[in-house]
């Protein structure tokens, strides 16, 4: 909460301090895969249904929506809301987290 009357992080010494701060870590958190034996039931019987093509699980879950339902909501939630679902982002990082090979 931002108050005359409570500190603040931007004040120093009665003045703001104007310079930004700068991160130089990686925006996104790096993913460590799971080995098979230590997927979650959910993960591993989706797995059941893998194609040939897959690289991992977020592709698998991908073909069981199916993508036509896919990019019709992908279109429908960018109208409604005027952002992206992050559908793309979460199967790159199931692809990540559960891969096949």
């Amino acid at each position: 909460m931002n108050s005359v009357f409570l500190p603040n992080s931007n004040h120093v010494s009665g003045t703001v301090n104007m310079v930004p701060k700068v991160s130089i870590e990686p925006t996104r958190a790096r993913v460590t895969p799971l080995p098979k034996d230590q997927w979650p039931i959910w993960a591993s019987a989706v797995a059941k249904f893998r194609h040939a093509e897959d690289v991992g699980l977020g592709d698998t879950v991908v073909h069981l929506i199916g993508d036509e339902r896919s990019e019709w909501f992908k279109t429908w939630f960018h109208q409604k809301f005027g952002k992206t679902c992050g559908c793309s982002n979460r199967q790159a990082w199931l692809n990540r987290r559960f891969p096949y090979g």
